[in-house]
């Protein structure tokens, strides 16, 4: 365990902050003797929403996962760290990832009987739904705006042609009239 793990275990974000600045910690790198737990596992198992906030913010991967396949929303869930699970969830965490069982963090909160962490997710999963509904819908207004654009690009390309034909045609017709 390094002084980061460490720091990240006792929620101290000064100390995050003062390692991280450093350059001499990985902050994704595992503690072999606890199953390749990262800082942001250990943060997530104690519950310091802070800490996994800091360690997001300098770009911890969020959803690293330990030998059993582990993120760390299976932990917050496991030890019913609501607010852990929020600041993970808020910093772009996944709510649905397995781990080597098939288990998600939802599954593991029911298991351990956590149900705000339970209701938590599904509410998660909802917005999550929601938002790609949402994106779905504006990438179809988006595609029909630039169907409309290229339709008026076209009608003024056949206008353009069809005056530039009616000019010529003009200037051709007094043209003869001023031969005859």
């Amino acid at each position: 365990m390094t002084e980061l793990h460490e720091a990240a275990a006792s929620g101290d974000s000064t100390q995050i902050e003062s390692l991280l600045t450093t350059g001499k910690y990985d902050i994704n790198g595992p503690d072999l003797e606890w199953k390749s737990r990262c800082p942001i596992h250990w943060a997530a198992i104690k519950g310091h929403a802070e800490s996994i906030r800091l360690l997001a913010s300098y770009g911890a991967r969020l959803d690293v996962v330990t030998d059993d396949g582990w993120t760390a929303t299976h932990f917050a869930c496991e030890q019913g760290k609501i607010l852990a699970l929020r600041a993970l969830y808020k910093s772009g965490a996944s709510v649905d990832m397995e781990d080597g069982f098939g288990d998600t963090p939802q599954r593991v909160a029911e298991i351990y009987g956590h149900h705000d962490c339970v209701d938590f997710v599904n509410e998660a999963r909802i917005e999550i739904e929601e938002k790609k509904r949402q994106a779905e819908i504006e990438a179809k207004i988006e595609a029909e705006k630039k169907r409309i654009e290229e339709e008026k690009a076209k009608q003024t390309k056949f206008l353009k042609n069809l005056t530039e034909k009616k000019e010529k045609k003009s200037l051709t017709s007094r043209w003869k009239k001023g031969k005859k």
